[in-house]
Order: C-alpha cells, then sequence, then structure tokens
C-alpha cells in the first residue's frame, strides 16, 4: 500500500500487508451495520444460533447504533470467541429522510462489507454477506458446507436467489401443513423464533443480483458489493455461479405496511432444523440469565 498525492506520481515507500495463510475457519459471516438503536435481542440471538446449525464459526458487527440489552448480547457471543464487534464510526452525521440516508449508503454499508472481506482473507475459507433477518438456506443438504460441495467445481463466489418471508403475515398452524407440536410451537413463541413461526413466503423469487446474496472466497474479492462482486481477482479461476432455486435461497424475513397483494406459497423447509434451533435458543436464552426474553402464555400456544 502506497499513497501519493496526484495519481501517476511514483510512490516513495510502500507499506507491505502480509496475511498469515493459515485459514482459521471455515465460514465467516459479515453483517450490514446495526442502527437506529436496534434493539431486537430475540432476533440477533435467533441469527446467530441457527446460522451456526448452517455452518457459520465466526460473525463480524459493525456497530453504529445499537441498545445496551444488543452489547449484553454481542458481549456473550464476544466472550465465546463467536463475535468481534467493531464500532462503526463515520466522520460525518446521517442524515435520516424517510428511513433512508442521505450522506452515505445504508451507514457505509459498502465500506462494512468491503472492511470484513479484506478482514478475511487468509483467515476464512469462505465469507457470507447477509443482513440481520437474512438466512441463506440449503434445500437438500443440512448445511452450507454440504451444500456447496454438491455445486459445480471450479466456482469459488455463490449468488443465492432471495424471496420474502412476511412477518405481518400469520403464524404457522396447522392449516399452513406444519409439523410443530403445541410444546414446539410454545418454545418458538417465547423464544421468538421467526424463522420457526413464519413458515409463508411470497411466491416470488427475486432474479439473481436483485436482493441476492452471496458467499464467497475472499481471495477472489477486489470490491464486494452488496448484492454482487462487483471486481473478482480472476474472472478465470473466479467464476460466479447462481444457485440454482433447488439447492439453495435466501429467506428474507420482512413486515410491509404498505405492499401490493401477492400470491403466497408454504415453505417449511427450515422445519429440518427446528429441533436444533429449538434446543440451541433455550440453551442461549439461559445462559444469558436474567435478559428480556419476554415468553408468551401457554394459552396463546
Amino acid at each position: 500500500v502506497a499513497l501519493v498525492s496526484e495519481k501517476c506520481l511514483l510512490p516513495i515507500m510502500y507499506i507491505p500487508i502480509r496475511h498469515a495463510q493459515i485459514v482459521k475457519r471455515e465460514f465467516t459471516v459479515c453483517v450490514s451495520p446495526l442502527q437506529l438503536g436496534f434493539d431486537k435481542a430475540h432476533e440477533l440471538v435467533e441469527m446467530i444460533e441457527l446460522n451456526r446449525i448452517l455452518g457459520a464459526n465466526f460473525f463480524f458487527f459493525y456497530n453504529y447504533s445499537a441498545a445496551p440489552n444488543i452489547d449484553k448480547v454481542l458481549g456473550h457471543y464476544s466472550n465465546r470467541g463467536l463475535v468481534k464487534v467493531i464500532q462503526w464510526r463515520l466522520p460525518f452525521p446521517v442524515t435520516i429522510v424517510n428511513m433512508t440516508t442521505e450522506e452515505i449508503h445504508y451507514y457505509g454499508q459498502l465500506a462494512v462489507i468491503n472492511d470484513c472481506v479484506y478482514r478475511n482473507k487468509g483467515a476464512s475459507s469462505f465469507v457470507v454477506n447477509q443482513d440481520i433477518d437474512e438466512f441463506i438456506i440449503p434445500r437438500k443438504q443440512n448445511n452450507w458446507n454440504r451444500m456447496i460441495n454438491t455445486l459445480p467445481t471450479k466456482r469459488q463466489c455463490y449468488m443465492i436467489r432471495s424471496a420474502f418471508f412476511r412477518k405481518d403475515w400469520p403464524d404457522v398452524n396447522q392449516s399452513n401443513k406444519s409439523d410443530l407440536s403445541s410444546e414446539e410451537r410454545l418454545l418458538a413463541k417465547r423464544y421468538r423464533s421467526i424463522t420457526i413461526l413464519k413458515q409463508v413466503r411470497e411466491d416470488v423469487v427475486f432474479p439473481a443480483y436483485v436482493r441476492s446474496k452471496w458467499m464467497a472466497r475472499p481471495e477472489c474479492i477486489e470490491v464486494a458489493g452488496v448484492h454482487n462482486i462487483h471486481n473478482q481477482k480472476d474472472v478465470v479461476t473466479c467464476k460466479t455461479y447462481v444457485v440454482l432455486l433447488d439447492d439453495g435461497l435466501l429467506h428474507h424475513y420482512r413486515s410491509f405496511e404498505e405492499r401490493e397483494e401477492i400470491n403466497s406459497t408454504t415453505d417449511n423447509r427450515i422445519s429440518v432444523m427446528k429441533d436444533k434451533l429449538l434446543k440451541n435458543l433455550e440453551r442461549a436464552w439461559s445462559d444469558l440469565g436474567n435478559f428480556p426474553a419476554v415468553p408468551y402464555k401457554r394459552d396463546e400456544a
């Protein structure tokens, strides 16, 4: 790396950057900036626990603005060696107008993604780009590693298409062909498991590169984008593969106050992971102790 005052000048000195070529982990999840005083601890715990089931070994969180209960959750996982928290301070104020940023795109999201990619070169086999409310769910396999091993070889970047699972639609029940028992539904409500309770999605799946997210080998990335890899190191050896819907889908859990009517479909793929997820959520909230995880009343199950 070198700095010059003008583009055509030769630098006086270079500063070498060396990466230890010892891969520490298989999958590292890079999460978009926490902002607007984010306080949904139950969503954060579920995001970490479900991704660990899927294969995540480590998480990078960038904290622009989060509530104290989020600090406690992140501290808990940091102490367990699973999370790195970076306090994300921008050099100028972010002005919010109609839930968008005026001065910089989404709290410097692109800078966050690329910072995370470069921190993980030589340290992680893959980086996984997603938000708190998104999950890359294999359709045939039970984890990311097995999914990738079934996909075409010699591809280093994998693009996963996205569909909305509507949080404003009713919880799963027997009419949705759910295999949840009454006790499992009670536990899912107690720990506010969005992924287990919301098993109806829009039947529209977005095309590749529209709301897609990706997992890729960091050594192949020069410039990463939110929904795509903008520049790859070598397009011959670092090819991108769009994952078929039969193999994987990005579950995006969102609420819409105003949205046109759209057809829905039941998608209960998450049920294959529900036993392990409920067990992990129970353990996680037990470890967190006295904490605002408000249980639902039994008669609501």
